[in-house]
């Protein structure tokens, strides 16, 4: 004889209810800025995608790494994901309200929010260098010449709008090949409303900066090698106690150094500082370092050239407070 437990049907109930309790109250997260998705909790492979600014991920461990997050995709895609880049979301609704926090970039002041495509862009003029080790052309010799005539220039800035460090991370580029020249007419025109920009940003130093004296030297400079004749690498990032991987890198050239008495040394007293500098220049992509994401740099979008570098003295970095290396403790 069947005998019905109704006991049994009540606990089947109450187990069933727990579990879906415990699916719909997983930890939801919301992108904060672009980062990429890892197969792993480190920088070592080449990222599995890119997630963007105000994708949603649901949380699977937050434990096990103390810098990444396991996380899954709304495309069902897993794995691990910077936490600096994330907030987490108390519950379900906080979406809507994270994502009214953020006003559309129409909304932003001009001078102080998201970067706008309105800003006047004028095309880059350079000229020839007189390196110690010869000339060389607004082109380099040779590369994505286009590229390089951008890094190269040397025209006045136009009118200079302050942005967040995040603005610039945050910026969108397109999956494109290391040249531009070889970029398709949509792929430009993606970068197009941005490159070119007179910005200035704030940040820290986490590594001393890089001159780039060694190796093969960089085509943009006719792969000279002396201290004079190639770019600096600076790594600005959001944070003073922030990693390489997430730095966004701007970049001064010999044509623009030549007018100020920079010296990377003085420079490098601000590394690990809880003083910021300042930078101030045009807004550029760099394809060639694309494969850097996520290792070297947080993002191909640059400062470059850099047309000024102030520092900060004080505590509380006020208007009058910012020094221009020229004259920080020479």
């Amino acid at each position: 004889m069947k005998v019905q437990c109704r006991s049994c049907s009540v606990f089947a109930s109450v187990v069933l209810m727990a579990s879906l309790t415990l699916l719909t109250a997983s930890e939801r997260a919301l992108v904060e800025k672009k980062a990429n998705l890892r197969s792993d909790p480190s920088a070592k492979h080449t990222p599995i995608r890119v997630l963007l600014p105000d994708d949603e991920v649901v949380v699977l461990d937050s434990t096990t790494s103390p810098r990444y997050l396991k996380v899954e995709t709304e495309d069902k895609k897993i794995g691990w994901v910077w936490k600096a880049a994330v907030e987490i979301l108390p519950d379900p609704s906080a979406k809507t309200v994270a994502a009214r926090r953020r006003a559309p970039a129409a909304a932003q002041p001009a001078n102080g929010g998201a970067i706008s495509p309105d800003w006047p862009k004028p095309n880059p003029v350079d000229e020839v260098f007189e390196g110690s080790e010869g000339p060389c052309s607004g082109t380099g010799d040779g590369g994505d010449t286009a590229t390089n005539a951008r890094k190269n220039r040397t025209d006045p800035l136009p009118e200079v709008h302050d942005v967040a460090w995040g603005d610039i991370t945050s910026l969108a580029y397109p999956d494109a090949p290391p040249s531009r020249a070889n970029w398709t007419a949509a792929q430009l025109a993606e970068i197009k409303p941005f490159e070119g920009v007179a910005v200035r940003t704030t940040g820290f130093l986490t590594h001393k900066t890089n001159v780039e004296d060694t190796g093969s030297g960089e085509s943009t400079n006719c792969h000279f090698h002396a201290d004079d004749d190639v770019d600096w690498h600076i790594y600005l990032q959001e944070n003073p106690t922030d990693t390489m991987e997430t730095a966004v890198i701007v970049e001064t050239t010999p044509r623009i150094r030549k007018l100020h008495h920079w010296d990377p040394t003085v420079l490098d007293k601000w590394v690990s500082s809880s003083k910021p500098i300042r930078v101030t220049g045009f807004l550029m992509l760099d394809p060639e370092h694309r494969n850097q994401v996520g290792k070297f740099r947080g993002t191909v979008w640059e400062i470059h050239p850099i047309t000024n570098i102030e520092v900060c003295n004080s505590s509380s970095c006020g208007d009058s407070d910012w020094v221009p290396l020229d004259q920080a403790n020479q």
